[in-house]
C-alpha cells in the first residue's frame, strides 16, 4: 500500500490486505536478491496476541483473525526470510485448535517460550514503568515486597501492580 501514513487515512473499500501482502512480497523478494550473508530475515512481531483472538467470554476478537494468520501461516512457510512472532498473556493462540468452533490456522504453529523468572533490579525496572503508565509511583521497598511475594514472575507482578492499581486511587 505505502500510500498512507496513518491507518484512518485509508478510504473505505480500499484494499488493505492485498496492499500488505503487494508491499510483504516486494519486502521479501529484496531480501532474497541481498548479497548480505548472512541473509537478513523480514521479522513481523505481534504483541499482547490474547487481545486479536476470539475468547470463550464472547469477545469476537480481530475482525479477519482467520484469514490474516492463515495467511501469516502461509507466507512463513513459503519463506525462510519471514519469521512472524507473537507475545502475550498465555499460549491459547497456538494451543487451541478452534475459535469459535472454526479450525484456527496457527494451531501448533509458534513455538511457546515463557518468559524467565526476573531478577530484583528487572522486576523493580518493571514495576516502575507499569507504574508510570497507570501514574502510580513505587517506593524500592514496594518493589521488593513485590518481588518477594511474586517471586519475580513477570505474569505475577503484573497482576499485582493491576490489583494495586486498582484499589489506590
Amino acid at each position: 500500500g505505502g500510500q498512507f501514513r496513518d491507518f484512518f487515512q485509508i478510504p473505505d473499500g480500499f484494499p488493505v490486505a492485498t496492499a500488505f501482502d503487494a508491499d510483504l512480497t516486494q519486502l521479501l523478494r529484496a531480501v532474497r536478491a541481498s548479497s548480505t550473508n548472512p541473509r537478513p530475515k523480514v521479522v513481523l512481531l505481534l504483541d499482547e496476541i490474547e487481545r486479536m483472538v476470539p475468547n470463550k467470554l464472547g469477545k469476537e476478537g480481530f475482525q479477519g483473525f482467520f484469514d490474516f494468520f492463515g495467511y501469516l501461516r502461509g507466507v512463513s512457510q513459503e519463506s525462510d526470510d519471514f519469521v512472524a512472532l507473537v507475545a502475550g498473556a498465555n499460549a491459547a493462540v497456538a494451543e487451541a485448535s478452534q475459535f469459535d468452533e472454526k479450525d484456527n490456522p496457527v494451531f501448533n504453529f509458534f513455538g511457546e517460550h515463557y518468559l524467565q523468572f526476573l531478577q530484583p533490579q528487572e522486576c523493580e525496572l518493571m514495576i516502575t514503568s507499569l507504574g508510570r503508565g497507570m501514574g502510580l509511583r513505587f517506593a524500592r521497598q514496594t518493589c521488593e515486597y513485590i518481588y518477594r511475594l511474586t517471586g519475580g514472575h513477570p505474569f505475577f507482578t503484573r497482576q499485582m501492580c493491576s490489583f494495586l492499581a486498582e484499589r489506590i486511587k
